[in-house]
């Protein structure tokens, strides 16, 4: 076990790398949009530190009966959505360095995605390379935090989350969605998390259009009333 513990250890420390360099990419682009560019250094943070937490959760579930096995395996699927998410953007960018990039980050990324897969007892998740429609279009994450998943797929496409963003000192709501990622006050949380809880995901569609956003959220389509993923 502590052969196999460190051989993660390991793999992780050299994701970290990788992810400080696609940062240091991202950050060389002069032309780049700031908005951009700010989203989609977080994808790349978020990715690696999913698969932190999921080996720290791991690594706790060993010892300890009470901590929930579940945990881990949301922390391992939505990782790979960001490895994938990540991998778009920097085709995007399409170039010797940033293919150099993502073929040392998808090969780094299975070194330390699918030994905690077979470590926290998740070895379907191995077999993941189709994926089924959601039972429901939304998951409560949290109090403060709901995911809006892709109707094809179930990937997460759009997320809702109370938090304080880089540029203000204090809490507002907090949304990303496919090419977009910004925030609102706080007070419309209250109401665009009750239109969640019933699912009624055309209606914050339209909320988010009568209150300064007018594209809505990028990963809705009102013809069909679904939230897809940027693969579908």
């Amino acid at each position: 076990m502590a052969n196999h513990t460190g051989s993660i250890r390991e793999a992780i420390e050299a994701l970290e790398k990788i992810k400080d360099r696609i940062i240091e990419f991202w950050n060389s682009q002069v032309s780049m949009d700031e908005a951009q560019r700010i989203m989609w250094i977080g994808d790349v943070q978020e990715m690696y530190y999913l698969l932190v937490s999921a080996w720290v959760f791991s690594r706790e579930d060993i010892n300890q009966e009470d901590v929930h096995p579940e945990a881990v395996q949301f922390a391992l699927q939505v990782a790979r959505s960001r490895l994938e998410q990540v991998a778009s953007e920097l085709r995007a960018y399409p170039d010797y360095a940033t293919a150099q990039l993502e073929q040392e980050m998808r090969q780094t990324f299975e070194e330390c995605w699918k030994p905690l897969a077979v470590q926290t007892g998740f070895r379907e998740l191995l077999h993941q390379l189709t994926t089924e429609p959601p039972s429901t279009p939304v998951v409560k994450v949290g109090p403060e935090e709901y995911h809006l998943l892709c109707a094809t797929c179930g990937e997460v496409a759009f997320v809702f989350r109370i938090g304080i963003p880089r540029h203000v000192r204090e809490r507002r709501l907090i949304y990303r969605g496919l090419t977009h990622r910004s925030d609102m006050e706080l007070e419309h949380a209250e109401h665009i998390f009750a239109l969640l809880e019933k699912e009624r995901i055309g209606e914050v569609h339209r909320y988010f259009q009568q209150n300064g956003r007018p594209e809505g959220m990028d990963a809705y389509c009102p013809e069909c009333d679904r939230i897809y993923c940027r693969g579908h």
